[in-house]
């Protein structure tokens, strides 16, 4: 029997997974989160993203590392933050901070933004408001958004609004 990771996967179980098997191989996890093998490697040696189903047993095939679902979200989701320019040590010091508060495997459960051009992380807590989780921790900031669709429908209202008491304009001034 496999020795497991002290965490245990609690991702959901994806389709493309055989059925006699309880996750991914290393190699398929590199594969679908888009990373190199190596990288893959090395966050486990480091410790920053390991495997929640089986840790590696020596050299070999068939005794290497397994992934569940959720570890590929946090591959993934780590994969595109490097791809935003932030630094692997900038993910850790927010996957710390979140851990922190409550969540057991952060880059898998929060919703993260990454405004452009920028070496901020936020995190959504909820609808009103984002939450730094990289320059100043736990500090709030507040989130302003525009929705195009309403104000459309509002603009529309009001020219319609407008256009009906320029008609009733119009046709009092043309009987008086």
């Amino acid at each position: 029997m496999p020795k497991r990771h002290a965490r245990q996967s609690v991702g959901a179980r994806n389709p493309r997974q055989s059925k006699d098997k309880s996750g991914f191989s290393a190699g398929e996890a590199a594969s679908l989160a888009g990373l190199k093998y190596a990288t893959l490697a090395y966050w486990d040696r480091s410790g920053f993203l390991r495997p929640s189903v089986a840790n590696a047993r020596g050299a070999g095939k068939g005794r290497g590392r397994i992934y569940s679902f959720r570890d590929l979200v946090a591959l993934r989701t780590a994969h595109e933050l490097r791809k935003q320019g932030i630094s692997l040590q900038s993910i850790r010091a927010v996957v710390k901070y979140l851990q922190g508060h409550g969540m057991e495997s952060p880059l898998a459960e929060a919703k993260l933004i990454v405004p452009p051009k920028s070496r901020e992380v936020f995190v959504v807590r909820d609808p009103e408001r984002l939450w730094s989780a990289l320059r100043e921790p736990g500090q709030g900031v507040m989130r302003m958004v525009v929705e195009i669709g309403m104000v459309e429908q509002e603009l529309r209202r009001h020219l319609s609004n407008d256009s009906r008491a320029t008609k009733t304009r119009e046709a009092r001034r043309s009987v008086a």
